[in-house]
């Protein structure tokens, strides 16, 4: 968002966090979607181990359309913000899930 390149080392900004000298640091919008599909024929061979109430109720699959926003404060100093909502598909009662995550990453 705020120009600065992308490397295999992060992202450098130009001008660290300094409000009193106008420094905000760089900017990241993320995003990702991941998802697994299991084989219809692995759910019903894994039927005859199970019991009937367990197998109603599993997901044959799952997706998540994961968002955040990274904020480098300066060259060693990281914060990240992260919303990702999970949907099971498949002859599943099990509900959508959604996980918040946030975390400070320091580089020495």
């Amino acid at each position: 968002m705020t120009s600065e390149d992308s490397t295999a080392r992060g992202v450098v900004p130009r001008e660290d966090f300094s409000p009193g000298a106008g420094g905000w640091g760089a900017f990241e919008i993320v995003a990702r979607v991941s998802g697994i599909d299991f084989d219809d024929a692995l759910c019903l061979a894994a039927k005859g181990h199970l019991t009937h109430s367990l197998t109603k109720a599993n997901a044959t699959g799952a997706t998540v359309h994961g968002a955040g926003f990274n904020w480098f404060l300066s060259r060693n100093l990281t914060l990240l913000f992260n919303d990702e909502p999970t949907s099971f598909s498949g002859r599943t009662t099990r509900p959508n899930e959604r996980a918040v995550f946030t975390r400070a990453q320091i580089n020495l």
